[in-house]
């Protein structure tokens, strides 16, 4: 039984307005190979199948706009608002 190894690293710039991230699975390519046989119109067949599972990536968010803008808040009481709507 073999074991993958992957990996993640993120680093923010800009103030925190970019983030660039890095990831990788399985980088030193353990996979676990899939060995069968079987016997298929009399046929015999042996084989070995293996599966690619080596992946890297690489992925940036940047973020637009006024970060020190405060977000609208919901109420939590629906009915108050129509009423208070309602009164004004």
């Amino acid at each position: 039984m073999s074991e993958d190894i992957s990996f993640g690293l993120r680093k923010n710039f800009l103030d925190k307005r970019l983030q660039i991230r890095i990831t990788g699975s399985d980088i030193f390519r353990n996979t676990n190979n899939y060995f069968y046989q079987g016997r298929y119109g009399g046929i015999e067949i042996d084989g070995v199948r293996s599966f690619d599972t080596q992946r890297f990536g690489v992925g940036a968010t940047f973020k637009f706009g006024n970060l020190q803008a405060k977000t609208r808040r919901n109420s939590k009481n629906a009915l108050k608002d129509e009423l208070n709507r309602i009164e004004n």
